[in-house]
């Protein structure tokens, strides 16, 4: 070929058989120098870093998990509670942080206590080389849940009998449930259950023990002493309310505090 020179050089293989080398024109020549760089480029890659921290000096995941889980288990509201855990979400393993020379801090955007479930952690370094992150933490608890053992119509009034505690995961529960008998007893259901249901605020009442005109037992009580006259209802009322009552022998209207039994108790 013209624009090429052929020479043929001896070298030496691993058979010992010598093998024809073919050398550039001037421009080939250049593509040869540009891969020759190349290659020691590559040769010595192997030897370069990358500007980032080394192993001894990045800061450990597992400080960063800790640091958003205790904080997060800070936050949590005040509540009948049992096996209480938080987890942090997994951190990408290729996260490369400076290590803190300072204790870790970390917060939350929560306006208050937080309920069991998902909430956002920030951790940040506030060293020379400040670094701040947010780790998504869950926390888990059990609580002690009221059932409704059902069927049970409407209008039932809840005695202990309809009554089941159990221990259940909060994640599940609805709002608003119930834990504690004295807040379920004696209420009234406002609604037809089918199946055994949480306890819940929305589908309880409180149960009238007095209507308009029924007739009551009034109690006059000063001190250590009691009276007991006869009377009629002027309302109305539940438990622990307030009423009008008028006494039948003089006609005189007092009022007093409802208590079970539909008793109406006067304080003199």
């Amino acid at each position: 070929m013209a624009r090429t020179l052929q020479l043929s050089l001896q070298l030496l293989t691993s058979v010992g058989n010598p093998a024809p080398v073919t050398l550039p024109t001037a421009r080939g020549r250049q593509i040869v120098q540009h891969m020759a760089l190349l290659s020691v480029m590559c040769t010595l890659l192997p030897s370069l870093t990358l500007a980032q921290p080394a192993p001894q000096t990045r800061q450990a995941l597992e400080d960063i998990a800790t640091a958003a889980t205790t904080h997060a288990l800070s936050l949590l509201e005040t509540g009948d509670y049992v096996d209480i855990s938080a987890s942090a979400q997994p951190m990408d393993s290729r996260l490369r942080l400076r290590r803190c020379e300072l204790p870790l801090e970390a917060g939350s955007t929560a306006a208050g206590p937080v309920k069991p479930g998902r909430v956002a952690i920030s951790v940040r370094c506030n060293g020379a080389a400040p670094w701040s992150l947010f780790v998504p933490v869950l926390i888990t608890a059990r609580a002690p849940v009221l059932m409704l053992k059902g069927p049970l119509p409407r209008g039932t009034v809840i005695t202990a009998q309809h009554l089941e505690l159990r221990e259940l995961p909060v994640e599940g529960l609805p709002h608003h449930y119930l834990s504690h008998a004295q807040d379920v007893i004696g209420h009234e259901l406002n609604r037809t259950i089918h199946n055994d249901s949480y306890a819940t605020a929305a589908m309880l009442k409180l149960r009238r023990l007095v209507e308009k005109n029924q007739e009551v037992v009034i109690v006059a009580r000063s001190g250590s002493l009691e009276v007991k006259m006869a009377g009629v209802a002027l309302a109305p009322a539940q438990q622990g309310d307030r009423i009008s009552v008028r006494n039948t022998a003089s006609g005189r209207t007092v009022q007093g505090q409802v208590t079970a039994g539909g008793t109406v108790v006067v304080n003199l």
